[in-house]
């Protein structure tokens, strides 16, 4: 018995050891082909649309343009791992360009910024952004645009220089109560998407990639599109920055914000006509959802929570559309409209 038991063990371990020599093998040979990738894909990336200032030793990318003579200043502040806006929020950019000046800043590991910011705190990430549009030659009261997690920072930011703040507009944006009882317990697999990210496994995923359904992009900004998140998706910076989410929620005073500064907030909705009609995937969800819940109105209630949350404030105004949560890449003209009626109303 112990002579067949000792056998058993023996197979096993040399199972075990197989199967790990196989998979550093396929990991390695993954790896070398997202390295070789990256190199060819460099050529795409090595010149950024805006200016590259220093902010506390490494270069940060602050892309411009618009009307420099405008009456208001759009200050973008992309969410969380959103590697390509740059690009992907052109669209937009070209809708407002013509009435506003536009302000757009990757964070230190996004994009085209250089990663190496060792303080992810909100205090110190708000004052990097403040400082390198400063060394960009903007100055005076802006309006902040926070997409989902950079609603942290907006409001932040609104909360410790009101002054410089004269509204927020938010996309899909989440409130710091939102994400103040955040303690990283998912930190384990925030760890494995930065370690499948640089690996190159992430590059196998199809969904991680952009595709352009509503033909808003060149063949040669896709391309980019595409190059940024290969390098960039879910860098070091953006996995550090993800484990203080819940620490930057609690350092930043909502109260002191929500109900004073003017705040227009627009909620995408994915499973909302027109854009359901295009939308297989999205389709294909909500069928799932009713079919286990057929009387429930999950179009209604897919924002109604938030929007809820948001509207018991003054000076808040929140409004929903039809479309994913990049709204920008769905509906450019429909969104860029929106914004420039509340501020022109705000006006």
């Amino acid at each position: 018995m112990k002579e067949f038991l000792h056998k058993i063990v023996k197979i096993f371990l040399i199972l075990l050891l197989l199967t790990a020599a196989i998979t550093i093998a396929v990991v390695g040979v993954v790896y070398f082909n997202h390295q070789t990738k990256l190199k060819e894909e460099s050529s795409l990336i090595e010149t950024p649309p805006g200016q590259m200032v220093e902010v506390d030793g490494h270069q940060i990318h602050v892309y411009i343009t618009g009307d420099e003579d405008a009456k208001h200043t759009i200050v973008f502040i992309h969410g969380n791992n959103m590697t390509d806006d740059s690009i992907a929020m052109q669209p937009l950019f070209k809708e407002l360009s013509a009435d506003y000046r536009i302000v757009y800043v990757d964070r230190p590991g996004n994009g085209y910024s250089e990663g190496g910011c060792k303080d992810k705190s909100v205090k110190n990430l708000t004052e990097e952004t403040r400082e390198a549009i400063n060394k960009a030659g903007v100055d005076g009261k802006v309006i902040l645009f926070a997409q989902t997690t950079g609603g942290i920072e907006a409001t932040y930011w609104a909360s410790q220089y009101p002054d410089e703040v004269g509204s927020i507009i938010g996309l899909d944006m989440y409130s710091p109560k939102e994400y103040e009882s955040d303690e990283g317990e998912d930190m384990g697999f925030r760890y494995m998407l930065y370690l499948f990210a640089r690996t190159g496994i992430i590059r196998h995923v199809d969904s991680v990639y952009p595709t352009d359904s509503y033909d808003l992009y060149t063949d040669k900004e896709m391309l980019i599109r595409k190059a940024l998140i290969s390098k960039t998706t879910y860098s070091k910076d953006i996995y550090e920055e993800d484990k203080m989410i819940g620490e930057n929620a609690r350092a930043t005073d909502q109260e002191s914000v929500y109900g004073k500064t003017p705040m227009f907030l627009v909620f995408s909705n994915p499973i909302k006509e027109p854009y359901l009609s295009t939308d297989a995937s999205a389709r294909e969800d909500l069928k799932k959802m009713q079919e286990s819940y057929p009387d429930y109105d999950f179009e209604k209630a897919y924002n109604e929570k938030r929007m809820k949350y948001f509207g018991k404030y003054d000076n808040v105004e929140c409004i929903e559309m039809a479309g994913p949560s990049a709204l920008y890449t769905y509906d450019p003209v429909g969104l860029a409209s929106r914004m420039h009626e509340y501020i022109e109303k705000m006006d």
